[in-house]
């Protein structure tokens, strides 16, 4: 009887489930489908990856197959209008001069708010600028008689065709201070005029610096604009500034503003830019101003040695404004003793340049090529200024 229990026992257990085994293999199965299923997940993003990395080859085989090409753009293909310089003139004489009356009544009350706060502020080491519509020249001059009361108020017109940074910095060392510094360097004699008022030991006295268009033609250049700076950052040299030019944000860097320390006033005046525009022809005339801005942004694009080059040839123009020109040999010559280049082959690739920007023209005279900066003595001689103001050229004639 026993025996038949154990029997039967034997028989009961081996009837049931093996659970513990049938659970593990329901772990391996699902093990598999995660599995799976990460291959599929991973094989998917692999083939997305292929099919956007092809995308991009195909992109730049379609756009960059071509090898690049040297634009032939140059100063000569400025769309400029040919207007004449009486129809310039009738349509200027013939603007409605009273349009804006209203807003023009509230400059006098504009002054009488804004004025005190302007001299707390420069008294204060800030200096001022003025921005908004209008000319700002009769604004300033009413400030200026008001409330500047120092013998030393220099005016600066940065419209003015003529005007010279080294003209402003020889004003405040030599009339001022009456002192000597360097004058070969805007930079450097800015910089000895803000050691001269740091070091002395005696009452300097304070300079006021009304500069009319800070943005104008002539102090648009960087030089200029730290050589400016540097001086605004002397505490005794106080400046008030105007601006008229919708991009004058982009003349500094951030280090040349912070040393011109400006507070902003908006002073919309209304008036004519009548004495800003009348020393400088229209640039619809297509007169040689307009050549003066072109090479001195052609200057600051070409290397030291093309600009030497160019500065020799200019140096000629200006000795002989009669003569037609320079032969390419003797002009190779010179070039060669100033060790600017090394050979024909480095001048006639300054040459090219300076031709397809215009700025220097060559003929055959008598089966001799003849090279000439073609334009007159005046206008030679304010583009060697504005050369000598803005590089060293240490290279003679």
């Amino acid at each position: 009887q026993q025996q038949q229990q154990q029997q039967d026992n034997h028989k009961i257990a081996s009837r049931r489930p093996r659970r513990g085994k049938r659970k593990g293999k329901d772990a391996v199965d699902i093990y598999e489908q995660e599995a799976q299923k990460l291959k599929q997940a991973k094989q998917m993003d692999m083939e997305a990856e292929a099919s956007k990395q092809l995308d991009l080859d195909m992109y730049f085989d379609e756009h960059h197959g071509q090898p690049s090409k040297t634009s032939s753009n140059n100063l000569s293909k400025l769309k400029i209008s040919s207007m004449s310089e009486q129809t310039i003139w009738k349509t200027v004489n013939a603007f409605d001069r009273e349009t804006n009356s209203k807003q023009k009544e509230d400059v006098e009350a504009l002054q009488s708010i804004l004025f005190p706060k302007m001299i707390r502020q420069l008294t204060a080491n800030f200096n001022v600028a003025l921005f908004g519509l209008g000319s700002k020249k009769r604004f300033m001059s009413a400030f200026a008689d008001k409330y500047l009361r120092s013998d030393f108020v220099l005016t600066i017109n940065g419209f003015f065709p003529s005007l010279n940074m080294k003209q402003v910095l020889g004003a405040i060392s030599d009339d001022v201070l009456k002192v000597t510094a360097p004058t070969r360097d805007l930079i450097d004699h800015a910089r000895a005029i803000a050691l001269y008022y740091k070091q002395s030991q005696e009452s300097l006295p304070v300079v006021y610096l009304l500069v009319h268009s800070l943005d104008g033609f002539k102090l648009r250049s960087p030089v200029a604009q730290e050589a400016l700076s540097i001086l605004a950052s002397v505490e005794n040299i106080r400046i008030v500034a105007s601006l008229d030019h919708i991009n004058f944000p982009l003349l500094w860097s951030q280090a040349t503003l912070g040393r011109f320390n400006f507070v902003w006033h908006e002073t919309n005046t209304y008036d004519m830019f009548e004495q800003e525009t009348s020393y400088t022809d229209a640039i619809v005339l297509k007169t040689d101003h307009l050549r003066v801005a072109g090479v001195s942004h052609v200057m600051q694009a070409i290397p030291e040695s093309a600009r030497k080059c160019f500065w020799i040839l200019l140096q000629h123009c200006i000795s002989h404004p009669q003569s037609k020109g320079l032969s390419f040999e003797v002009y190779l010559d010179r070039c060669m003793q100033q060790f600017v280049v090394h050979g024909e082959y480095a001048l006639r690739t300054h040459l090219r340049e300076f031709k397809d920007h215009h700025i220097v023209t060559t003929t055959m005279v008598n089966g001799v090529e003849m090279c000439r900066v073609d334009a007159d003595l005046e206008t030679l001689k304010e583009v060697e200024a504005i050369i000598n103001e803005n590089f060293e050229m240490d290279v003679g004639i």
